[in-house]
């Protein structure tokens, strides 16, 4: 499903739904931004004005140049976290 990436906010965001729906993975076509995997509640702490997005492309910049992904949900303490997964080569 076409969208907007949760990070930039750019269109053409590409949506696959995975985990029963409790998690998206997301590729973004925009320059600088990338593909990740990201749960609802992540998206809801997004959404209300959560931690620093710009940090968070970085992150998923970086992990896209590894062949990685980030995986972002929220640890049970309430705060964003971040896991880079790697692909198996």
């Amino acid at each position: 499903m076409e969208m907007k990436c949760f990070l930039c906010d750019s269109a053409g965001a590409m949506s696959e739904s995975a985990d029963h729906g409790n998690r998206q993975r997301i590729a973004c076509v925009a320059p600088g931004c990338g593909s990740y995997v990201i749960t609802s509640r992540a998206i809801r702490r997004l959404e209300e004005g959560g931690p620093n997005r710009e940090v968070l492309i970085e992150m998923v910049r970086l992990a896209n140049d590894r062949a990685g992904m980030l995986d972002i949900s929220v640890a049970s303490d309430g705060l964003l976290q971040t896991t880079e997964v790697l692909s198996a080569a």
